[in-house]
């Protein structure tokens, strides 16, 4: 088997291989020039980059690589050739590994077989003996002692061999030198802006001066200067008492001119203590463009319980037009109403300590999915979501996170270059946080889990969930 190991992050699990600067050099001519004609579109490059960098990165098996390049309609000469201009280019490397570990995310048990989710590919269906292999990997594990594993599991060595193989060419069991996760990355994917200073809207200077900030910042990146991103690059913050009481529609329809030119729609989530005034909300919402996508941000570290009865009450009470979107901010406890309102809104979660999850069982499938998402590692691409989600505050200070705890990076009065070192080097101090292979009840990152296994103490997130 050959595995594709990063020449220039060698001790990293998961790096890129396909660089920002291989893409800005034009590496991408040749197949773009082999595309089938309809998908020789306006920002084709970009897009098919955004996909190749998913799968060319470090740790997959070489034959899966060509295989999810050809379901992209490139030839299978033109992919060959396209890996051997990067291995020649020094990019990657063939060998045999140190590690190997399953990125597995969703495991569902058939009549006949197993469905397995893996965090950087499509559902698969496999064997129960195959999905059984799987679960020997618990994090990482040294390829001798999983084949050898196998091989008491399986009988014959032959046996384990065919497995890992099979395993390997359906992107499942992945490898990796080390396992320290990857510093690399394409830039900050998202920046979360505070709406308002001191009781009143954002002033037209301020707003001037962070916009011209994001616009270097995006200069600075191969696909957010060319205006594709991987997920919506702004976020807006807010108090909802003080959003509400310098309600101004016409503020919104400005902003929203502004804004624009970033992405198709505009999250905006509000801080809320209580909900009495949740129909102002909706008037403010029904007034403003439909750029923005409004929601709220609940922080459940204290008084969970009545915080959630408060909100159930406003649901159960008014017949909203629209979905309500709602993010909780969770420490250890799992709130008891959980369930009941996620009947009513779309839940996203987000935790500042090892959030105890119950097992998954008896939950209903959208709950699950709710858990499953927040189960992901954060940012995937990157195994790691340290520094990917930035934050501006009122002030125009620069943070790691709108959570609490955030590292402060600078100012944007401050070279845009300048806070992207810091950023990076953010990043690679928090690796050492970021390991496979260390049990549950260890400090460690849990990138995948066996929801069917899932107990009272299972953690499905990182220790820290950047939103």
């Amino acid at each position: 088997m050959q595995w594709l190991i990063s020449n220039l992050e060698p001790e990293t699990v998961n790096a890129p291989i396909l660089t920002e600067e291989l893409l800005q050099a034009g590496v991408m001519r040749e197949v773009m020039d082999h595309l089938p004609w309809y998908k020789k579109t306006r920002q084709m490059d970009v897009i098919l980059a955004g996909h190749l960098i998913h799968i060319i990165r470090s740790g997959f098996e070489r034959s899966f690589v060509l295989r999810e390049m050809i379901g992209l309609d490139i030839p299978q000469d033109v992919a060959e050739r396209f890996l051997h201009v990067l291995e020649a280019k020094g990019c990657f490397r063939i060998g045999e590994p140190r590690y190997f570990y399953a990125p597995v995310q969703i495991v569902c048990s058939l009549t006949k077989g197993t469905v397995i989710q893996s965090c950087y590919g499509k559902k698969v269906v496999v064997s129960d003996t195959l999905a059984e292999c799987l679960r020997f990997l618990r994090g990482a594990m040294l390829r001798e002692d999983y084949q050898e594993a196998l091989t008491e599991y399986l009988g014959k060595k032959e046996y384990a061999e065919q497995a890992c193989q099979t395993l390997g060419h359906q992107g499942l069991l992945m490898s990796c030198d080390s396992t320290e996760a990857s510093t690399s990355d394409y830039g900050a994917l998202r920046w979360n802006l505070e709406l308002t200073h001191q009781g009143e809207w954002l002033s037209e200077d301020a707003w001037e001066e962070r916009l011209n900030f994001l616009e270097e910042t995006f200069q600075g990146s191969y696909f957010q200067s060319r205006n594709y991103f991987f997920c919506t690059p702004i976020r807006l913050c807010g108090d909802l008492e003080t959003i509400l009481r310098a309600d101004n529609a016409e503020y919104l329809w400005d902003l929203s001119f502004k804004l624009q030119r970033f992405a198709k729609q505009i999250p905006i989530n509000l801080r809320a203590a209580h909900f009495s005034a949740y129909n102002r909300l909706q008037e403010l919402r029904l007034q403003s463009p439909t750029l923005f996508g409004w929601g709220l941000t609940l922080d459940l570290r204290q008084h969970s319980d009545e915080l959630i009865q408060d909100l159930l009450v406003q649901l159960k009470k008014e017949q909203f037009s629209h979905v309500v979107e709602v993010r909780l901010l969770l420490d250890h406890e799992w709130p008891a109403n959980l369930e009941l309102l996620n009947q009513y809104v779309r839940l996203e979660l987000s935790s500042t300590g090892r959030l105890q999850i119950p097992p998954l069982e008896g939950m209903s499938p959208t709950l699950r999915h709710v858990i499953e998402q927040f189960s992901k590692p954060h940012c995937q691409r990157e195994g790691c979501g340290a520094g990917l989600s930035l934050y501006i505050d009122s002030h125009g200070d620069i943070y790691s996170c709108s959570l609490e705890g955030g590292v402060p990076l600078g100012h944007i009065k401050d070279d845009a270059r300048l806070i992207e070192q810091r950023r990076r080097s953010l990043r690679r101090s928090r690796t050492g946080a970021c390991r496979f292979g260390v049990n549950p009840d260890g400090d460690s990152n849990k990138m995948w889990q066996w929801p069917a296994v899932a107990t009272s103490r299972t953690r499905l997130q990182p220790d820290f969930a950047c939103p």
